[in-house]
């Protein structure tokens, strides 16, 4: 309570409590038999298990009658003395076992089934339920349910309702119904700092000078860079380090690349860019090939600096701008240049130069001086431009063969699932929805959720994949659906664990009261 470092929730929470007149008494934790309950969860053991939904021997029996199969099943019990046309040619494929008809097209007896409602049931329950199907694939749930059935067009039958599984939809990943956009491209600038792309790289370990965030800019001509430690990343330190480091030195550039950061969003990182004519170009959410240039120099930097600050990383801050020197005089695999001399016209001096006594390139003594250097940038600057152009179009040709692009697969009114890359953790979808696609306009979509009334969002068209709607005819009712939930019952909750805080408020919204303080009796 009396900690003066205590920063966000835990700050909040020890002001909160300090508004109030209270005592912390310490309560031994084997006396402490009923804990505080939002600091635990109730542990739940498996119950019970229902498997059920199976259509029944009887219900199967009474389809096969009802269907074109009856005269067979009459001649093969005797009933009748001839067999029908339709199958007097098929007599050996077909058998009579407890008043059933099998199938021996395929070798062993299998139970046929001609019902198309008892076909759906049975593909339901051999690849909904746990101990069964497990929501396994295509191939695996088919061999299961043919080792025992029969009916015509079975594989096609158990493909339809695999492929339109929505559960399986939202947990995996095949890559038939992944949508793949062709790489896009920025314009080719044409001089340093006409195009710069920004970013944020924290949080970091606090530094001795409380730093613990750098704002990075990179030049996409030159592919020089500028990093500024920040205090934090709110949109006042985000423009002052963007005017004083990179504006103020460099000049103002036509376009900022950013992400959707509330630090670029702002309406004060607006503002600027409309005082100083500069239109801001925004990433969509979750999609970090669209600012690529500065995003794969993020791990060029911390790389660097936890090569000299792992045992001591409240330093890094001292390092920094040593290792942006060291990345922006070091020859870029684009351009063919170092970054500091595209931008200058000339090569650093460094200690390596000094010691040995190296020549300078340029000569500074003749009077020519001033035309050498312009000539060298002038060139400079144009074998740049082509090495870029020439890059570009090698990367795009590599990237759309690796990723087998396929962006023709899209089109309005086509349902879609969005790739959740909040998710982090296990055990959960990784893909939300659906949603209907409104809008394309490659390389994004706008897409509104076809179960809620929320607002349409722009995404990159990477993120989405097709989402396969289950037909009417292939639909399970909620009573006929397998019923394969695992019942819980719940321990006492002084055996518990800690929860996560979403949950612990979850449970104290369900809950009418909760002990303050345990009766004095109970404590033994």
């Amino acid at each position: 309570m009396h900690r003066s470092d205590l920063v966000g929730r835990l700050a909040k929470y020890q002001m909160t409590i300090q508004a109030y007149e209270m005592k912390i008494e310490y309560r031994a934790g084997k006396h402490n038999t009923l804990c505080d309950f939002l600091s635990r969860y109730p542990v739940t053991s498996v119950n019970s298990i229902q498997i059920n939904s199976l259509p029944t021997l009887q219900e199967i029996q009474r389809s096969q009658l009802q269907s074109q199969y009856k005269g067979l099943i009459q001649f093969l019990s005797g009933k009748i003395e001839d067999p029908p046309a339709k199958f007097s040619q098929q007599l050996d494929k077909y058998s009579i076992f407890n008043n059933t008809l099998y199938s021996n097209l395929h070798g062993s007896p299998k139970l046929l089934v001609p019902d198309q409602n008892l076909q759906t049931k049975i593909i339901a329950v051999f690849h909904d339920n746990p101990l069964i199907g497990s929501h396994l694939g295509i191939r695996k749930t088919y061999k299961s349910i043919s080792s025992k059935y029969f009916w015509p067009k079975i594989y096609n039958d158990v493909a339809k309702f695999v492929k339109t599984c929505p559960v399986c939809q939202k947990v995996k990943t095949p890559s038939g119904n992944i949508i793949r956009e062709e790489l896009g491209s920025f314009p080719i600038p044409q001089r340093p700092f006409e195009r710069i792309h920004t970013d944020i790289i924290g949080p970091l370990p606090q530094c001795i000078y409380g730093n613990k965030f750098i704002s990075i800019t990179v030049c996409a001509f030159s592919k020089f860079i500028i990093c500024t430690p920040l205090l934090n990343q709110t949109t006042d330190m985000v423009i002052k380090a963007l005017v004083n480091d990179v504006i103020s030195k460099h000049g103002i550039p036509d376009e900022i690349v950013s992400d959707r950061g509330s630090n670029y969003t702002s309406d004060l990182f607006a503002q600027l860019n409309k005082t100083l004519g500069i239109p801001n170009n925004f990433t969509t959410s979750y999609n970090h090939k669209a600012n690529e240039q500065v995003e794969r120099l993020v791990k060029v930097i911390t790389d660097s600096l936890t090569s000299y600050c792992s045992n001591a990383n409240d330093l890094w801050s001292d390092f920094l701008q040593p290792v942006v020197f060291a990345y922006n005089c070091s020859i870029n695999d684009t351009t063919g240049y170092s970054p500091f001399y595209v931008v200058f016209g000339r090569h650093p001096i460094t200690w390596c130069d000094i010691i040995h006594q190296l020549p300078s390139h340029l000569s500074f003594a003749t009077d020519s001086f001033s035309d050498q250097f312009e000539m060298a940038l002038k060139t400079t600057i144009i074998d740049v431009g082509e090495q870029i152009a020439e890059k570009t179009v090698n990367y795009k040709s590599g990237y759309d063969f690796q990723h087998k692009v396929h962006s023709e697969d899209i089109s309005n009114g086509d349902l879609v699932l969005l790739r959740d890359d909040a998710v982090r953790t296990k055990f959960t979808n990784q893909w939300k929805g659906p949603f209907e696609v409104t809008q394309i306009t490659r390389p994004n979509i706008t897409i509104v959720s076809v179960t809620s009334s929320s607002r349409p969002q722009t995404v990159h068209i990477d993120r989405p994949k097709l989402y396969c709607a289950r037909p009417p005819s292939v639909s399970i009712s909620t009573q006929n659906r397998p019923n394969h939930n695992i019942q819980p019952t719940e321990m006492p909750k002084d055996v518990g664990q800690p929860t996560r805080r979403s949950q612990r408020l979850l449970n104290k919204q369900n809950s009418s009261s909760f002990p303050t303080e345990q009766p004095a009796e109970k404590d033994q």
